[in-house]
């Protein structure tokens, strides 16, 4: 991920943006764990990437792209929950890093009882 400025570029590794995100998904009430599906870790492990799973990151012509599969809490509202996750990560990444946001998709991989 680069930002281009008058002055030079500032170049942020997948890992900083993860934790990023990772903390900002702590922080929201409602998600109880980050989910990976069997290819996705199967993958991760194989490949020995230094990644969180359940977290993917794709750099767009319009920004960053953002990919969250999530375990949701029982009893909350699905779609409050994923709307508030959506509005704090975009929040955090683009005041701490500055860069542009293209979408944030989350999957819902299940529910904690």
């Amino acid at each position: 991920m680069m930002i281009q400025q008058v002055l030079g570029k500032v170049t942020y590794s997948k890992d900083a943006i993860i934790k990023i995100i990772s903390q900002t998904i702590a922080a929201t009430q409602g998600i109880a764990a980050m989910s990976e599906g069997l290819v996705e870790g199967l993958a991760r492990k194989l490949t020995t990437t230094r990644s969180l799973g359940g977290i993917e990151l794709t750099l767009q012509d319009a920004g960053l792209h953002i990919r969250l599969s999530v375990i949701i809490q029982y009893g909350m509202k699905m779609h409050e929950v994923c709307h508030e996750l959506q509005h704090n990560v975009r929040e955090a990444v683009e005041r701490t890093a500055g860069l542009a946001i293209d979408g944030i998709d989350i999957r819902v991989e299940g529910v904690a009882v």
